[in-house]
This record gives C-alpha cells, sequence and structure tokens, in this order.
C-alpha cells in the first residue's frame, strides 16, 4: 500500500484517571500524515476497565465529519481506561479502515495476560481473549511495537513512519495524549 503524503489519519488516547474514575475521557485526533495539519479533534467516554471501547470508538469515528476521508486509524496500545480491551479486529471490521495499534517499548503480554486472568478485572478472561492474538502479529520498530490489523506489517511501518512528526510517537497519537491530558488535568505534560 502506498500511502500519500497528505492522508488523513486518526489517532485514539485515553485520558489520565484514578482508580475511583467511572468513565474515562478518550480524545481522537485527525491529522494530514506527513504534516500533523490537524483537521478534526473528537471525544467520547469509556467505562474504565469496561467493555465499551470498540464500540464506542467505531461510533465517535463514523460519526465524524471527516471520517469518509479518514484512511486508517491508530490507538495508543490495545487498551484504553484500564482494561477496557479492544477488539482490533471489530473495530477494522466496524470503520472498514486499517487500525493499528501503537505502543512504547515492548508490550508486557505476560503481565497483561496475568493482570486479566487474576480474577480482580471484570470480564478478564474474555478480554485476555480478546487481545491474546495481539502477540502473535506485532511488529517491533524504532522503540514501539505495533499491532497492524487490515495491513501488512512494512505499510503498518511506514504509515506510522510517515505520521512521526516531532517525538517516538505519531503525531495523531501524540496529538491525542496531549489534548487529553490537558482535558483531564487542566494541562499537559511531555510527549
Amino acid at each position: 500500500m502506498r500511502w500519500k503524503p497528505e492522508v488523513r489519519v486518526l489517532g485514539f488516547d485515553d485520558g489520565p484517571f484514578t482508580p475511583g474514575d467511572g468513565r474515562v475521557p478518550v480524545v481522537g485526533v485527525v491529522t494530514r500524515a506527513a504534516s500533523g495539519y490537524v483537521e478534526a479533534v473528537l471525544h467520547a467516554e469509556v467505562d474504565r476497565d469496561g467493555d465499551d471501547a470498540t464500540d464506542v470508538l467505531a461510533d465517535v469515528a463514523r460519526r465524524a465529519h471527516i471520517f469518509p476521508n479518514v484512511v486508517a486509524v491508530l490507538t495508543q496500545n490495545s487498551t484504553v481506561a484500564g482494561f477496557n480491551t479492544l477488539d482490533l479486529d471489530a473495530l477494522h471490521d466496524a470503520l472498514d479502515r486499517p487500525v493499528v495499534a501503537v505502543s512504547r517499548g515492548a508490550q508486557d503480554w505476560a503481565a497483561m495476560r496475568d493482570a486479566l486472568l487474576a480474577g480482580a478485572v471484570p470480564g478478564g478472561v474474555h478480554k485476555w481473549r480478546r487481545i491474546a492474538a495481539n502477540e502473535a502479529r506485532q511488529v517491533r520498530h524504532d522503540g514501539m511495537t505495533l499491532v497492524p490489523v487490515g495491513l501488512d506489517a512494512a505499510d503498518a511501518v511506514t504509515l506510522v513512519d510517515l505520521c512521526r512528526v516531532r517525538g517516538l510517537l505519531p503525531e495523531p497519537l501524540r496529538l491525542a495524549h496531549l489534548i487529553a491530558a490537558g482535558w483531564v488535568l487542566g494541562e499537559s505534560r511531555g510527549q
């Protein structure tokens, strides 16, 4: 797949939260890939440690006026709001767009499995089954772990690199992180 420099890419990240929070904000940012030019900002909320993230992200994306022009979706990790796990395949199917979960560093799949199967997370067994396949399809690239769905590893790497304007993370995710943190804390830091 050949990505044009100005394709529109949507990135989602959740905001900071504390153990008592029931709902957690999730921000989506649509940017032009190579320039990072912001074209839209989306907002939704998901249940902390819930099971609604895939449906909520698909819904908020589809309702966005700019969505017909979006060519790919990036998520920060394959979980949001604690252990509200994303079904990357279902998100890909619902949006009919390639999806890439992007994480800083290496994923600790064993720690995720242990946490989800320990019994403290509601629906932990189901959630682990949902994300267990991600380990087999992960791609390590330049300090990140990518889990591509609907595109091959080489195309995922090319897309992520095209979207990197400043820093390690692709610009739609970097901006979603900053906006979500500012939304919750009143000020963003880092990234």
